[in-house]
C-alpha cells in the first residue's frame, strides 16, 4: 500500500460514506492540511473494502490504493501505466469483479496535470476501458490541490464530491483517549490535552504515542518530548497561510480570534474585516486545522483552540512585527 499504514482514529462516519459511495459508483476529493489524517483515512477505507469482499457471492468490488508521493516526478504516461499495472496484479485471476475503486493519495504530486487527462487516459484504449467495469476514484491531497479543484471548478472533470477533514470533534478525540487519559499513570485530564492541541489528529496521536512509550507521566514532560515535531508542524501550517493570496487576511483574522480566547460568530470577523461573507477565509484556517467550528444554541461559533500553535503563533508575529 505505500507508505507505511498510519493508525486509525475517529472519523468512522467519513470513512463509511466513502466506503459505501464509492461502491455506489461515487467519486470524493478527500483535502485538509498537514497532518489531518487524509492517508490514515484513506489506509482505512482500503482495509475496509477489502474486508468487505468476502461479504460478496461472486464479485466484489477491487480496491487499489497508490501513494503519488512514492515516486515524486510523475508524467500522464507513468502514473497511468503504473495503475493499470496495479490493477492488473490486484484483480483476482480467474474471477470476476463489478466494480474497480482507485484510492490516490498525495495528489499534490500530480498537481501540474488535469485529472481529466488522467480519467480519459485510463478510460481509453491504453488504460482501463478493457475491464468493462464501473469505477470510482477517491483523489486525497493538500490545500494546494483542494484549491486548484476550486478555481478550476473541478480540474478532475466529473461530478466529485467535496470532503475537506478538520480537527476531531469532541466525541471523536474523546473515544481516541478513553481508557488512556484518564488513567493513575497521569496526572492531566482530557481537557487539558483538548486545550493544548485543540484535538488535532496529528497533536493527539503524538501525546499517546509518547505517552505509550515513554511512560511520561506528566504533560510538561510529554510536550517536552513531542515540541521539536510540532513546532514542524506550526512552521508548515504558516507556510501555508503565507502562500495564500489572502494571506494578510487570513492572518490577521487567526490572530484575532486567538486573542479573542474563546468562541467567537463568524458574524463578528465579518464585521471586524469587513468581509460581507467571512465564512471562505474560516474554511481555509478550519481545513488547516487551526480552527475548531461547531453549532452552539444552534448558531455557528468557531474558535482558535490549539493553545500550542496559537502560543508560537503569537510569538512568530510578535517578532516578524519588530
Amino acid at each position: 500500500m505505500g507508505r507505511e499504514e498510519a493508525q486509525y482514529f475517529g472519523r468512522e462516519g467519513i470513512a463509511r460514506t466513502l466506503l459505501v459511495g464509492t461502491m455506489e459508483g461515487k467519486s470524493f476529493l478527500v483535502s485538509g492540511g498537514p497532518f489531518l489524517g487524509k492517508t490514515a483515512l484513506l489506509q482505512q477505507v482500503y482495509r475496509n473494502l477489502i474486508d468487505k469482499g468476502p461479504a460478496f457471492d461472486k464479485f466484489p468490488p477491487i480496491p487499489v490504493y497508490l501513494s503519488l508521493r512514492d515516486r515524486p516526478n510523475w508524467t500522464l504516461t507513468s502514473l497511468s501505466d503504473s495503475l493499470c499495472r496495479l490493477v492488473e496484479r490486484t484483480r483476482p485471476k480467474g474471477l470476476g469483479f463489478d466494480h474497480l475503486i482507485l484510492l490516490l493519495d498525495d495528489c499534490e504530486f500530480f498537481i501540474d496535470h488535469p485529472g481529466q487527462d488522467l480519467i480519459k487516459r485510463l478510460r481509453g484504449p491504453l488504460g482501463l476501458s478493457y475491464l468493462c467495469v464501473p469505477w470510482s476514484i477517491v483523489w486525497a491531497g493538500n490545500i494546494e490541490w483542494y484549491k486548484k479543484f476550486l478555481e478550476e471548478k473541478s480540474p478532475i472533470g466529473e461530478k466529485v464530491r467535496l470532503v475537506p477533514l478538520a480537527v476531531f470533534t469532541e466525541k471523536e478525540a474523546r473515544s481516541m483517549l478513553d481508557g488512556i487519559i484518564p488513567s493513575n499513570r497521569v496526572s492531566f485530564s482530557q481537557q487539558q490535552v483538548f486545550d493544548l492541541t485543540g484535538k488535532h489528529p496529528f497533536l493527539l496521536h503524538s501525546i499517546i504515542e509518547t505517552l505509550c512509550q515513554t511512560g511520561k507521566s506528566s504533560l510538561d514532560m510529554i510536550l517536552e518530548k513531542c515540541s521539536p515535531q510540532w513546532e514542524a508542524w506550526c512552521q508548515r501550517c504558516f507556510d501555508h497561510l503565507r502562500q495564500d493570496i489572502e494571506k494578510n487576511t487570513l492572518v490577521g483574522i487567526l490572530y484575532f480570534l486567538i486573542e479573542k480566547g474563546g468562541p467567537v460568530n463568524p458574524s463578528m470577523v465579518g464585521k471586524k474585516f469587513d468581509l460581507e461573507n467571512p465564512k471562505p477565509f474560516l474554511d481555509k484556517l478550519c481545513i488547516l486545522g487551526l480552527l475548531e467550528r461547531t453549532l452552539l444554541n444552534g448558531e455557528a461559533i468557531v474558535w482558535a483552540g490549539c493553545g500550542f500553535f496559537n502560543q508560537w503563533f503569537l510569538r512568530v508575529v510578535t517578532q516578524t512585527r519588530k
